[in-house]
């Protein structure tokens, strides 16, 4: 009984240590599929598969990006990242970079794709420097060398 006692204790030890020296969390979508945006995540750090946003809309506090990438043989998974940084100008905007990793799918089919991304944790940020409701323009980069960047409005109540 004691032993058990020790690993919950140890698990715990280690996952506040994990959260207090900002390592970077999981991520795991809502169970509607929405998945979060993670804020203050390492750009360096993350997959940069190809792929191209071909619209990109906001309702309530979630963004839908309708992507195009190649492959079409393997799961191919996409984050959203922030680092919170606001840009002082009118509407406020807040660059975003998609990160896509393709899991080196050697398909070349055009596979079109929807993600939904939870855009609360930018609410949340935004109401902390700026009091409640407002407009940002969130500026989201494609993936990829040379991605190109879509900006959307978030107007948030």
């Amino acid at each position: 009984m004691r032993s058990s006692k020790s690993a919950v204790a140890s698990g715990l030890l280690l996952t506040w240590v994990m959260l207090a020296c900002g390592a970077p969390t999981v991520e795991v979508p809502r169970a509607d599929g929405v998945k979060p945006l993670l804020v203050a995540s390492t750009p360096a750090a993350m997959p940069r598969d190809p792929a191209t946003i071909d619209s990109a809309s906001v309702a309530g506090d979630v963004l839908t990006l309708h992507l195009t990438h190649g492959g079409g043989c393997r799961t191919h998974t996409f984050a959203l990242h922030t680092s919170g940084v606001f840009l002082e100008s009118y509407p406020v905007q807040v660059p975003a970079q998609l990160s896509h990793d393709g899991a080196g799918d050697p398909c070349r089919a055009l596979v079109h794709h929807v993600e939904h991304f939870d855009l609360k944790p930018l609410r949340e940020l935004y109401r902390k420097s700026y009091g409640a409701g407002g407009e940002l323009a969130l500026q989201v980069r494609a993936p990829g060398e040379g991605g190109t960047t879509t900006t959307v409005r978030y107007v948030m109540p």
